[in-house]
């Protein structure tokens, strides 16, 4: 019941056992994806951690080296002393830094509470996933609208939009934004996901993209519209031209919502999505 590090020749295997639930770990594989396969990350930004039992992989766990930690744990009971050691043991071999936990409720639960680490606050989710869109509406009350595919052409025009969402929606404390951080991320994110936009006249107003892409599974988030355009359908238009192009290259949709946020719950439902788990993020 030891945890060892992965190795390159663990990488299919590792791909196949992420792929079983994928949407349940979509920001896990997003970070291992390269290509049509996994690549076990270098030990100087990464390590991989898995737990085998009868030699199949049963748990997996990402650490970044700054601190950004995803348990994969199913099939762990809440309680067992020598697991609980085991995965200590683990985490402090690849360092013990740990920023933020990342994953569904019951896994982050666990680790913090197995390695005697407890969060500055945590923000609670629910994980939804859909994989089928339902038929098109027609809404007189949305604006004129153009709604495209992000390029890396429209960085300027989105950045105001990407600082408002994560202000809005991310950051506990306003003074920790990084603006060359956004920057950084946002150049990223135009150049290697699925970002849409919705324009009304010259003015982008929307925004929307995938934050991690699988084998079989798509994260979405930054969904963002400009205060005096909400509740006017833009929203759910532009999910909708995402989640398209999501669902043409036959994978399914998964996002992460504030248990909270009720308008975002119905839009969510709205176009599909059903919650499957509740989902956690833990600052430390």
């Amino acid at each position: 019941m030891s945890w060892t590090f992965a190795q390159n020749a663990d990488a299919e295997e590792v791909q196949a056992f992420l792929q079983q639930r994928e949407w349940e770990c979509a920001s896990l594989t997003g970070r291992l994806k390269h290509g049509a396969a996994v690549r076990i990350p270098a030990a100087a930004t990464a390590r991989l951690a898995l737990r085998r039992e009868n030699g199949a992989i049963r748990q997996v766990l990402y650490m970044s080296k700054n601190g950004f930690l995803i348990p994969y744990l199913p099939g762990l009971a809440p309680m067992d002393a020598e697991e609980a050691l085991a995965l200590r043991e683990i985490f402090f071999a690849a360092g013990g830094t740990l920023t933020i936990l990342v994953g569904l409720t019951r896994y982050t639960e666990i680790f913090a509470l197995w390695t005697n680490l407890r969060p500055m606050v945590s923000l609670d989710y629910y994980l939804m996933k859909a994989d089928t869109l339902p038929p098109q509406e027609n809404f007189a009350e949305a604006p004129r609208l153009e709604i495209r595919r992000a390029r890396e052409k429209d960085f300027r025009a989105l950045y105001p939009l990407q600082e408002a969402y994560e202000r809005e929606e991310l950051l506990i404390n306003q003074s920790d934004f990084d603006s060359d951080k956004t920057r950084k991320e946002l150049k990223l994110m135009l150049r290697n996901h699925l970002v849409y936009c919705a324009s009304c006249g010259a003015t982008i107003i929307a925004k929307g993209g995938t934050n991690a892409r699988g084998f079989t599974c798509d994260q979405i988030g930054g969904v963002f519209t400009l205060p005096e355009f909400r509740g006017r359908k833009v929203a759910r238009l532009l999910m909708r031209r995402l989640l398209c192009a999501i669902f043409a290259e036959s994978k399914m949709a998964c996002l992460f919502v504030k248990k909270r946020n009720l308008p975002a719950l119905r839009l969510y439902g709205s176009l599909g999505f059903r919650i499957v788990e509740n989902y956690r993020i833990s600052y430390f």
